[in-house]
Order: C-alpha cells, then structure tokens, then sequence
C-alpha cells in the first residue's frame, strides 16, 4: 500500500466518511481501512483549554457501545477519543494531565450524566459545569411531551387525537409557527391549565 492511498484513505475518514463507505472508495476492504485508521496517532495537547467539553458516541471499538470525544468547543477542536465513556477511563486519562493543567479549565460542558458530574467536581474544582443546550432542551421537549400524553387521556377520543396528531406542532417554536398554527396550539394549551403552564417549552 502507498504512502499516497494511505494519505487519501486518511483524508476520507477526516471528511466523515464511514469505514464502510471509504472501503468501497478505495476497494479495499473494511478491515483494512481499520488498520489504516488504527496507524493514526493524535498528539495530546500541550494544554488544556478553558472550556473542556465531553460527550459519546455510538461506536464499536473494542466491542464497548459508546466511545468518549473530548473537544474544544471554543476553538471547535476535537482533542481526543476515549475507547469508552467509562468512569475508571476518563479518571486515567485526565490523571495524565497535571493539577496546573486542570486548573486552567474554567467551564467543564457535558450532559447530564451522573459520571461526568462527578468528574467535573473532582478534577476541575476551579470550573463551572455547564449542560449543554442540546440536552438540556431535549429534556424539556421530553417533559412537555410527557405532559401532553397524561393530558390527552384525560378527554374525549376527538381530543384525544387532536392532541396525538399536534405533537410536533406543540414543541415547535413560537417563532416559526404560522398564523393558522398558533390559534391551533393555543386552543390546545387553553384546553389544559396544566399544558398552559408548561409551555416555556415552545420558546
């Protein structure tokens, strides 16, 4: 294999491609372009940003479900890819970085899993943990619709459904509603003192 296929099946992979996309690319197999990616070696930064974010993925690495990507969010960087999100893997790889690295750390982004809490509080004591926006809206959007499928059962078939048949409409934004659509989602809200309450959710 050439130096130059190396460097295009390398290229490929930094475009998003998928291993089975960039195998059929090359025509080489999916095993191959694997070992091609696992030749890849990403320096460590020589310092840790001030905003430290972390999130998973689904991979198939090492057969773990999800792998763990450490990103720059400030610089839009990715600086690292953990084999999985375990809690005993991100503890080894942030004892790696040395006290004076962790305390440049001023903001620690993640979601709201339990393990990433704990690693903010224990290896970035000067930081402020922040959820990021992504999730935390996900959770609102899953309350309202918890919200909605009690309240739908409260009433009728004919509400019922109109409730069923609203439910993108009734978490999407105020903003991008037409005319028609808001005097739908505001009878639906006014229907319900409960749905009416819960509506920040829209905005």
């Amino acid at each position: 294999m050439t130096r130059r296929l190396v460097a295009h099946i390398i290229e490929l992979l930094r475009s998003e491609y998928s291993f089975t996309s960039a195998a059929k690319t090359v025509n080489l197999s999916v095993s191959t372009v694997i070992r091609v990616f696992d030749t890849i070696h990403i320096p460590k930064p020589q310092k840790l940003p001030h905003v430290f974010a972390i999130d998973e993925f689904k991979g198939n690495t090492g057969n773990q479900k999800y792998q763990a990507i450490i990103t720059d969010p400030a610089s839009h960087r990715v600086l690292d890819i953990l084999p999985d999100r375990s809690q005993s893997s991100l503890i080894g790889y942030l004892r790696q970085c040395s006290p004076k690295q962790r305390k440049r750390v001023r903001f620690f982004v993640s979601d709201m899993w339990q393990q990433y809490t704990d690693i903010a509080c224990a290896f970035f004591k000067n930081g402020t943990q922040v959820i990021d926006r992504y999730h935390f809206i996900r959770q609102m959007v899953w309350a309202f619709d918890k919200v909605r499928k009690r309240v739908q059962q409260i009433y009728g078939k004919k509400y019922r459904l109109l409730f069923k048949h609203s439910k993108r409409l009734l978490i999407k934004r105020n903003a991008k509603l037409k005319d028609c659509e808001k005097e739908r989602v505001n009878s639906l809200l006014y229907i319900s003192d409960e749905m009416l309450q819960n509506q920040g959710t829209q905005t």
